[in-house]
C-alpha cells in the first residue's frame, strides 16, 4: 500500500508539472498573439504617421494651422512613445515566460531520470539490500572509531589536568625554595660579617700583645723577667681562648644553621624533582602509546619522540655534596623537558580532534546515504 501511495503521489506530482507547463505554454501563445496584434497596430501607425507627415508638409508649405499641427504632433509622438514601452515590456514578459518554459521542461527531463532509476531499482531488488547494509557496516565501524577516539582524549584531558595542578604545586614549591635560599644566604652573609669582625678583633689583640713585648724591658734581674714573660703568656692564653671560642662559634653555626635548612633544602628539591621526573615519564609513556595506535607517520612520531626525551648531560647525576643552586639549575632543566613532553601531548591531542572530526564528518555523510538509500527502498 505505501508503495501504492508513493507512486500515486508521484504521478500527481508529474501531471501537476505537466498542467502548469500547458498553462504557461498558453500564457506565452497569449502574450504572442498580443505581441503580433501590437506589431499590426505599429504599421497601421507608421502609415498613418507618412499620411501625417505628407499633409503637415502641405500645410506647412500652405502656412495651415501651425498651432494645430504642432499639438497633433505631440500626442502622436507620445501614443508612440506609449506603444513602444508597452511592446518591450511584452518583450520581457515573453523572455521571462520562455525561461520558465525551459525550466519546467528541464524538471520534466529529471522527472523523467528519476522515473528510469526507480523502475531500474525495482527490477533488482537485491542492489539496494547489499549497498544498505555495506554503509551500515562501514556507518557502524566509524562509530567504535570515534568512540574510542573520544574515549582516549577523555584520559588524555584527565591526566592533563592533573599534571597541571601537579606543576602548579611544584612552581609554588619552587617559590618557597627560593625564599628559603635567600634567608639563608642572609644568615650567611651575617654570619660571615660577624666572623670579619672577630678576626680584626683577633688582630688587634695580637697588635696589642706584639707591642706589649715590644715595650716590655729588658733589665737584668730575673724578677722582672718573670713577670714579663708571665704576663705575656697570660695573654697569649687568652688570645688562644678567644681564637678557639670563636671557631667552635663558626662550626656550631654552620651546623646547626646552615647544613640542617640545606640539607632540607636538598630533600624538598630531590622530591620535586623525583615527581616531575615520574608525571613526564608518564607523558612520554602516553604519547608513544598513542603514536603507535594512531596513524602518524614514522617521522612526526621520531620527531615528537626527540621533542619529549631531550638530552640531558651524564654531569647531572645526584651527589650528595651538591649545592642548592646547581639543584636548582637541574631542576629548571627537568621543568624545560616536562614542560616540551606537555607540549607534545597538546599536539597529539590536537591531531586526534582533527581525527575525530573528519571521522565524523565521513560519518555523517555515510549516514546521508543512508537515510537516501532506506527513503528510494521504501519508495520502490
Amino acid at each position: 500500500m505505501e508503495l501504492l501511495n508513493g507512486k500515486s503521489r508521484k504521478f500527481k506530482n508529474i501531471c501537476f508539472d505537466k498542467f502548469k507547463c500547458a498553462r504557461i505554454y498558453g500564457e506565452y501563445l497569449g502574450l504572442r498573439c498580443a505581441y503580433d496584434v501590437a506589431e499590426k497596430v505599429l504599421r497601421e501607425l507608421s502609415v498613418k504617421l507618412e499620411m501625417y507627415e505628407a499633409l503637415m508638409f502641405f500645410l506647412k508649405s500652405k502656412d495651415f494651422w501651425p498651432y494645430q499641427i504642432d499639438v497633433a504632433d505631440k500626442k502622436y509622438r507620445q501614443t508612440c512613445k506609449f506603444l513602444e514601452e508597452q511592446a518591450a515590456d511584452r518583450e520581457m514578459e515573453r523572455d521571462d515566460s520562455q525561461k520558465q518554459i525551459l525550466a519546467l521542461q528541464e524538471q520534466l527531463k529529471n522527472s523523467d531520470k528519476d522515473r528510469v532509476t526507480f523502475a531500474n531499482i525495482n527490477e533488482e531488488p537485491g542492489v539496494g539490500k547489499t549497498a544498505s547494509s555495506t554503509v551500515r557496516e562501514r556507518v557502524e565501524h566509524l562509530e567504535a572509531k570515534l568512540k574510542e577516539t573520544s574515549e582516549i582524549l577523555e584520559a588524555r584531558d584527565q591526566k592533563l589536568k592533573e599534571i597541571e595542578s601537579e606543576k602548579d604545586e611544584a612552581v609554588e614549591k619552587i617559590f618557597f625554595l627560593r625564599d628559603v635560599i635567600r634567608e639563608l644566604e642572609a644568615q650567611v652573609k651575617t654570619k660571615t660579617e660577624t666572623e670579619s669582625e672577630l678576626r680584626t678583633l683577633v688582630s688587634e689583640l695580637e697588635c696589642i700583645i706584639s707591642y706589649q713585648n715590644q715595650s716590655v724591658p729588658s733589665s737584668p734581674e730575673k724578677s722582672g723577667k718573670h713577670v714579663g714573660n708571665s704576663e705575656v703568656q697570660a695573654l697569649r692564653e687568652h688570645v688562644r681562648c678567644l681564637e678557639a671560642e670563636v671557631q667552635k662559634l663558626r662550626l656550631s653555626q654552620e651546623l646547626v644553621g646552615s647544613e640542617g635548612a640545606l640539607r632540607e633544602l636538598r630533600d624538598q628539591l630531590v622530591e620535586v624533582e623525583n615527581t616531575i621526573d615520574k608525571k613526564t615519564k608518564e607523558l612520554e609513556e602516553q604519547s608513544s602509546t598513542i603514536s603507535t595506535t594512531t596513524c602518524s607517520s614514522p617521522s612526526e612520531d621520531m620527531s615528537v619522540r626527540d621533542v619529549v626525551r631531550p638530552k640531558t648531560p651524564t654531569s647531572l647525576t645526584m651527589n650528595d655534596c651538591e649545592i642548592p643552586l646547581q639543584q636548582l639549575a637541574r631542576l629548571r632543566e627537568k621543568l624545560v623537558r616536562h614542560a616540551r613532553a606537555e607540549d607534545a601531548a597538546l599536539k597529539r591531542i590536537r591531531d586526534l580532534e582533527m581525527q575525530v572530526y573528519t571521522l565524523k564528518a565521513t560519518i555523517d555523510e555515510y549516514q546521508t546515504e543512508r537515510d537516501i538509500l532506506k527513503k528510494k527502498y521504501l519508495t520502490n
